[in-house]
């Protein structure tokens, strides 16, 4: 994941695979439902841990928020 320019791993758990999928997708509830805070703007998002860290950030594109993974 990347966020404020830099790269960092991150461990996500229960995810589920379609390989038909040409983009991964994420489910907000979900991450929430564990803690996270996730924050959306007219321009990004930005998902926090339960601590404040900034894990990763997005861009508005289009009608889809767009993170870099």
């Amino acid at each position: 994941m990347r966020a404020n320019g830099r790269w960092s791993n991150a461990v996500l758990q229960d995810v589920l695979f379609v390989p038909e999928l040409n983009s991964n997708l994420l489910s907000v509830a979900h991450l929430t439902q564990r803690g996270a805070d996730v924050r959306f703007t007219g321009e990004g998002c930005q998902l926090y841990t339960q601590a404040g860290k900034l894990t990763c950030s997005g861009q508005l594109q289009g009608k889809l928020y767009i993170m870099d993974m």
